[in-house]
């Protein structure tokens, strides 16, 4: 049996938690395995079972031995996968080597597949595109992807004749794409294994390293595939779900009990019982999920009651009432005109939000002497436009407010991998004098080649006189449609000139060696520098050569490595970060390896790759594993919008709340799960909202928007 605990807050079920963990286990050595949706809900639920578990009052609690991880680790725990969430993944139907599966598989040609007319489609960005459609139905419609190994074309809903949907002739090429793919592994995919998992899970037939008692926390729903795997594990074992959902009396008025299988959404309006518009249209996943476990043999239900701290008679607070209680908008009596409870900035461009938000902050803080700034969280959905801005921008304000932002991709933490993306676009492109001069800006850069901000002051002033624009050198410039007699501003003429002003005195400018006109104003501290910035310029025309031959991914891998080593340089103290640079690039080898093999084998993929492939490799790799998201930090934390997702908090901020960002979250238009979607399933429109939703019943005392 499942036992669900459910309620609109998260503090009841925190409470809850606490008294299931506090029951010791057998063994008291075995490690309690909490799920998680995201690194904020895990740092709050640590916090909270640190104030609850072992506390005397005095707020001296602990909470050890309890092992939190994300749903799809779980997952792969649950179903049999013994790999460490740092190690190589046997199952080839993993996204990584899944990938290089479908490249090689069209790479050969057998299977037609369609492409944009007219357009230059680079292989292993088509490839990634589709693997993830395969990973998508896998995990989220398993049933899709079983039929396709039967050889049935279907999207695995049901017609009104109670047969299979077909597929039309437009997405016909997926099945066959998919079955050439599972041929080439030569691996039953995860959704044929999974009844047969299931099976095993629930008779004890299969042991995963699961401890004997396990929690799902803090969720907002449950995909089918996920209650599934619960399901099979309580039959050997205590589960406990603690789910949160926006309204408790929704919750309790839903009159929707399904049976299992697919239930396609078109079918069944799920938000018919509800009042209150921000439930019918941010609150579908929750409501769908109560729908799919109402009146579950299987599943005990306990509420945990509704949360009663909300003031109702601030802006803020009649809005949170409202949506908890499931009550139609009213007009609010007795509200103080001065209430700044709920705010909405509209603002023109990213950096008047910014402003903006700077200022609203400021004034909260000096209205409310008790409020710091841990209690404020900033959640934006575009991130990466906003956070090259934010820390220029708030330090400018009367009031300084103390900001960390948190989760940004690799490319922008690290300087190691930030430098190594811009001297692959650096070589790609036109080697613009601004792309040279933010190359030479990083760190480990300026470190490898024994420059200061200074020297590179220094350069700026050179190019600025000898007018150095773009272009490696003439013959670099024929790609862009230049004559390769065309010299002047590139950057082979500029260090020409210097090299021949250090070397040839020339006062007045005239032509001493062949067409180059020495550079005189060069000091004899700044020789050193002229050698080097040559040394620059060699390496990026070496390298400017060598990637324009099409190579497998294991030469180019070697290759980058290379790069790393050759542009790039650390502290020795710091040693560990070239060292993490270089086993990332390793991964890549090995995600494109046969599992169970080494990347020295011959089981490598070796379809050749062009740069602007490697280049996608690449930034899909760092995209992968994001910065480290500071919490705790005793400053405003600004993150995006998933990893603090459901943690309450005193000021909640959402910045950037842009109407693109709420009407371009759809279905692709390759994606079959969106021909008939399904109760249950993922929907890229309803999880945006249902994030949107949460932040706002989750700010206890402002809510600021800007947009």
């Amino acid at each position: 049996m499942i036992r669900l605990h459910h309620a609109d807050h998260l503090e009841p079920l925190l409470d809850a938690l606490a008294d299931v963990l506090a029951v010791v286990p057998s063994d008291p050595f075995t490690p309690d395995l909490v799920v998680v949706p995201s690194a904020g809900v895990a740092d709050a639920a640590m916090a909270g079972l640190g104030r609850r578990l072992g506390a005397t009052g005095a707020g001296d609690g602990i909470c050890a031995n309890v092992e939190m991880i994300f749903p799809g680790r779980f997952l792969a725990r649950a179903l049999g996968d013994t790999a460490g969430p740092d190690e190589p993944d046997s199952d080839p139907w993993r996204l990584p080597r899944l990938t290089w599966a479908v490249l090689e598989v069209l790479s050969a040609g057998s299977v037609d597949v369609p492409r944009p007319a007219g357009t230059d489609v680079d292989q292993w960005a088509l490839a990634r595109r589709i693997a993830d459609l395969f990973d998508r139905y896998a995990s989220q419609r398993p049933s899709l992807v079983a039929a396709w190994a039967r050889g049935v074309d279907t999207d695995a809903t049901y017609t009104a004749d109670g047969d299979l949907a077909p597929l039309d002739a437009a997405h016909r090429w997926q099945p066959t794409l998919w079955r050439a793919v599972r041929a080439r592994l030569d691996t039953p995919s995860p959704p044929e294994r999974l009844p047969g998992l299931l099976d095993a899970l629930a008779s004890g037939a299969l042991q995963p390293d699961l401890p004997p008692r396990l929690s799902v926390f803090g969720v907002g729903s449950l995909a089918p595939t996920m209650l599934s795997v619960l399901e099979a594990l309580s039959q050997t074992r205590e589960v406990h779900v603690f789910l949160r959902h926006p309204s408790q009396q929704a919750w309790d008025d839903s009159p929707h009990r399904l049976a299992g299988g697919l239930n396609v959404r078109s079918q069944l309006e799920v938000a018919t019982h509800t009042a209150h518009p921000l439930l019918a249209s941010w609150g579908r996943p929750s409501l769908e999920a109560r729908a799919l476990l109402n009146g579950r043999a299987d599943v005990i239900e306990v509420a945990h009651g509704r949360d009663r701290s909300i003031d109702g008679s601030t802006l803020l607070g009649a809005l949170q009432h409202g949506i908890r209680t499931d009550e139609a908008p009213a007009p609010i009596e007795g509200l103080d005109p001065a209430d700044a409870t709920f705010q909405v900035h509209a603002c023109h461009g990213h950096v008047r939000q910014l402003e903006v938000l700077r200022d609203a902050l400021g004034h909260a803080f000096v209205t409310d002497p008790t409020l710091a700034p841990h209690d404020v969280f900033v959640l934006c959905p575009d991130l990466e436009t906003f956070a090259p801005l934010i820390d220029a921008v708030f330090a400018r304000g009367s009031l300084p407010v103390p900001v960390r932002i948190g989760d940004r991709s690799l490319t922008t933490t690290d300087p190691l991998t930030g430098a190594l993306a811009s001297v692959l676009t650096l070589v790609s492109g036109r080697a613009t004098l601004s792309e040279v001069l933010a190359l030479v800006q990083f760190e480990p850069v300026r470190r490898r080649f024994g420059w200061t901000i200074d020297h590179v002051e220094q350069l700026a002033d050179w190019c600025s006189t000898l007018g150095t624009r773009w272009g490696l050198s003439a013959d670099d410039r024929a790609a862009w449609g230049l004559p390769d007699t065309l010299t002047t501003g590139t950057w082979r003429t500029t260090v020409d000139q210097l090299l021949a002003g250090a070397a040839i005195s020339a006062p007045s400018a005239r032509v001493v060696l062949g067409d180059v006109a020495p550079y005189d104003d060069i000091a004899t501290g700044d020789l050193d520098l002229v050698g080097s910035v040559a040394d620059l310029l060699a390496r990026l025309v070496a390298l400017h050569a060598q990637i324009a031959t099409p190579r497998p991914i294991a030469d180019w891998v070697d290759l980058l490595h290379t790069v790393v080593d050759d542009f790039c340089d650390v502290e020795p103290a710091e040693s560990w970060r070239r060292q993490a640079v270089h086993r990332t690039l390793d991964a890549i080898v090995q995600g494109a390896a046969t599992p169970g093999t080494t990347p020295s084998d011959d089981d490598v993929c070796l379809v050749p790759l062009t740069f602007t492939d490697v280049q996608a490799v690449l930034a899909d790799t760092l995209q992968d594993r994001p910065g480290r998201l500071a919490l705790r930090s005793g400053a405003v934390t600004i993150s995006s919008l998933i990893p603090q997702h459901g943690v309450p908090a005193r000021v909640i901020c959402l910045l950037g709340l842009d109407d693109s960002g709420l009407r371009s979250s759809t279905f692709d238009g390759d994606d079959i799960l969106g021909i008939h979607p399904c109760l249950g399933e993922r929907h890229p429109r309803h999880e945006t909202r249902q994030l949107l939703l949460d932040a706002v019943l989750d700010a206890r005392q402002r809510l600021i928007i800007t947009c």
